[in-house]
């Protein structure tokens, strides 16, 4: 059960449905207090990583998204095959629920995988093309910085892409994400 202020008054909601996916149970199971926000949140942005997740609340800060102002939460969700559950966990609270993750072209699950979130949120699903490390150009950042890594990691995505933000414009997918969110940008 779940009980939220909405519009002046308060509403109760409890999933319904029976939770039988064995990763919808271990999504369930893994849920910390960064994970529990999502409750009290009025949007869900669900990311692979925390690489993905720095990458994003940059992006819509860049793009002038005040996350906590409209409390938004950026989630993430330990890899691909934890996103499909907390879609399903979070739409049974109806809880509004958006997916940024990596397209991975020739990865046939992961194409099965954005299959099946697509059917269940539609066009709330964006796709990094072909994965974080491309919009990014991470063979450039590597030469740049001396990065023997092949993908981002948390520390690496902390210390190079605050200053990526400062001297490149923001990556397309991020400004449909925050269009389509559809609240007002504070900076014009």
């Amino acid at each position: 059960m779940l009980v939220k202020k909405e519009n002046g008054g308060t509403k109760v909601y409890t999933c319904r449905n029976s939770i039988t996916d064995i990763d919808a149970i271990k999504t369930a199971s893994k849920f910390d207090e960064e994970i529990n926000e999502v409750f009290f949140a009025n949007k869900v942005i669900l990311v692979e990583g925390p690489e993905d997740k720095i990458a994003c609340k940059l992006a819509l800060e860049k793009l002038g998204l005040e996350l906590d102002k409209h409390n938004i939460s950026i989630i993430d969700c330990g890899g691909n095959t934890g996103i499909k559950p907390m879609v399903e966990i979070l739409l049974a609270f109806n809880i509004d629920v958006y997916v940024l993750m990596d397209e991975d072209p020739g990865n046939q699950s992961t194409q099965q995988l954005i299959s099946r979130i697509r059917n269940l949120i539609g066009d709330k699903l964006f796709l990094q093309s072909p994965n974080l490390e491309g919009i990014f150009n991470f063979d450039q950042i590597r030469r740049d910085h001396g990065i023997q890594r092949n993908k981002f990691s948390k520390e690496i995505a902390l210390k190079v892409l605050p200053t990526w933000f400062e001297s490149n414009s923001v990556p397309p997918v991020y400004e449909s994400l925050k269009n389509i969110i559809g609240v007002t940008n504070e900076n014009g």
